[in-house]
């Protein structure tokens, strides 16, 4: 039998190899969303250029599924993750997604820390530009703003309130719910985590995920494995599953 390509629209390239495009259409997986540009988290490959590993793909260089890629975080000090834009008062946008737009992402991603005028202003500036704004609800807009706003999709059901989501669909705003993140750290502090760095399934993970997130994450779990911290992921998968659900039904 036959059914559509499948999508991850929340996902990260690690590697200009090719080696993981390759795994996700093997697995039926023909579209992925690429959620932060050149990833720089772990200063693994200084030279690692995602745009031109897209146009390897979409040109039929490399086998791998169609890519959409959005900018780098877009996001204000405290910086949360290395390699993000700072971005503190509006004249800094206009020439940032110029930038963005210009290079050749696809999408504007924004994040945790930006000033509600700066938002404002994102997503001003975006509309006259024709490009879609993605990623998290600032801390500093408010959830009914953020279903009322432009932006194209919200990460994360953490970033949304149960109460909103009729106003989501309204407006045709996009959720990427990644609640298999939730899940899997739920499943990471309550298990063995020398087991789970023997798992059949995490061979297949880039070894710079592998070393410099999973890896570093599952060593640290005798320290986070508490009652407080587990009941915390418990109720928070519960919660968002619930979310999901209640959206589907909308």
């Amino acid at each position: 039998y036959v059914i559509a390509g499948l999508i991850d629209a929340h996902m990260h390239i690690l590697e200009d190899d090719g080696q993981e495009l390759k795994l996700y259409v093997a697995n039926g997986v023909t579209s992925i969303r690429n959620m932060w540009g050149n990833m720089t988290l772990f200063d693994s490959n200084p030279k690692f250029d995602v745009l031109s590993l897209t146009n390897k793909v979409h040109s039929g260089e490399l086998l791998g599924p169609t890519i959409v890629n959005t900018s780098r975080l877009i996001n204000d000090e405290p910086v949360l993750q290395k390699g993000s834009f700072i971005v503190s008062n509006t004249s800094e946008v206009m020439p940032l997604i110029e930038t963005i737009k210009s290079d050749g992402y696809d999408q504007v991603k924004i994040y945790d820390n930006l000033k509600e005028e700066v938002f404002d202003e994102i997503l001003k500036v975006s509309k006259a530009l024709n490009i879609k704004v993605v990623g998290h609800k600032p801390i500093s807009v408010s959830h009914k703003k953020i279903v009322n706003s432009s932006v194209f999709s919200v990460e994360h059901t953490l970033h949304i309130e149960k109460n909103t989501l009729a106003d989501l669909i309204r407006n045709d705003i996009h959720v990427v719910p990644t609640l298999i993140a939730i899940k899997n750290y739920t499943e990471l502090i309550e298990g063995n985590s020398a087991q789970f760095l023997q798992d059949e399934n995490y061979k297949y993970a880039n070894i710079t995920a592998n070393e410099g997130m999973w890896k570093p994450f599952a060593q640290m779990l005798p320290e986070m494995k508490s009652d407080k911290t587990s009941m915390f992921y418990k109720i928070k998968y519960a919660s968002e599953k619930k979310k999901v659900s209640k959206f589907l039904k909308l």
